[in-house]
């Protein structure tokens, strides 16, 4: 009965820490991106150029949030490298390579920028 108990915290801390990441990630990420193409988009003007440096900034943020996504989906030395974790990662399409950093980096910066 005790150990029910135990491991009925564990798995609910568990899920709260998770919960809380995730709103704080999402969240966070999501509504500060918006803010921030408003404010390019409100905030650069006057220029002849500025639709293009609009942009720039706003591509340079997409090809950030990508390769936040990339650099969060590799696997780290603490977490299961099995095949079976290996097969899981590539079912679901989590799997990822330098390959696929440099082909999110070509879609929305320069080639000397994602140098």
């Amino acid at each position: 009965m005790a150990l029910a108990f135990y491991l009925g915290f564990k798995n609910n801390s568990a899920y709260d820490r998770l919960w809380e990441a995730r709103k704080i990630w999402g969240g966070g990420i999501v509504n500060a991106s918006r803010s921030f193409t408003v404010m390019a988009r409100d905030f650069i003007h006057g220029e002849d150029d500025a639709p293009a440096l609009r942009n720039e900034v706003v591509h340079r943020h997409v090809a950030w949030l990508h390769m936040l996504t990339v650099e969060l989906r590799k696997v780290t030395p603490w977490e299961h490298q099995g095949k079976l974790s290996k097969g899981s990662r590539e079912l679901y399409g989590t799997a990822v390579t330098e390959a696929d950093a440099e082909a999110v980096l070509a879609d929305y910066v320069s080639e000397e920028e994602a140098a």
